[in-house]
């Protein structure tokens, strides 16, 4: 599909210095949704990921596995780095769709923002892996 491997070959080398390349690879009225944000537009997209470079350091944007049926891609990745000096890593699903000229309308992630994120921050990473145990035994 026409962007398809040119945004996901980005994405597997994306970084603060590159970022401006992102421009070129989305449409004006881009929607992009994480479990933290959910924007429209260039100029937004790319603020979150100026917000991701600021908390994530030596971060890698690893993708496994690329598909397309010809309207609807998806890739599975992995996303890691440092977050408060600690390793850190996520896997996760995007689904991506591309616009007629080949620059991508809409990136939506699918990823466990509890696991991923939260149970590995000191503190609040107790209580949310003991609620996970309280509620996996209740099942």
């Amino acid at each position: 599909m026409k962007g398809f491997d040119a945004y996901c070959d980005f994405l597997e080398r994306v970084s603060a210095a590159n970022l401006a390349e992102l421009e070129t690879l989305v449409s004006p009225d881009v929607h992009f949704k994480d479990p933290f944000n959910d924007v429209a537009g260039k100029a937004a997209m790319r603020a979150v990921f100026e917000d991701m470079f600021e908390h994530v350091r030596d971060l890698e944007f690893t993708i496994h596995h690329r598909m397309s049926d010809g309207e609807v891609c998806v890739i599975l990745w992995t996303l890691s780095g440092r977050i408060m000096n600690r390793d850190w890593s996520v896997d996760g699903a995007s689904r991506l769709r591309f616009n007629d000229d080949g620059l991508l309308a809409e990136h939506i992630d699918h990823w466990d923002a509890a696991a991923g994120l939260y149970e590995k921050m000191p503190g609040i990473g107790w209580l949310m892996r003991r609620l996970r145990k309280r509620l996996e035994a209740a099942s």
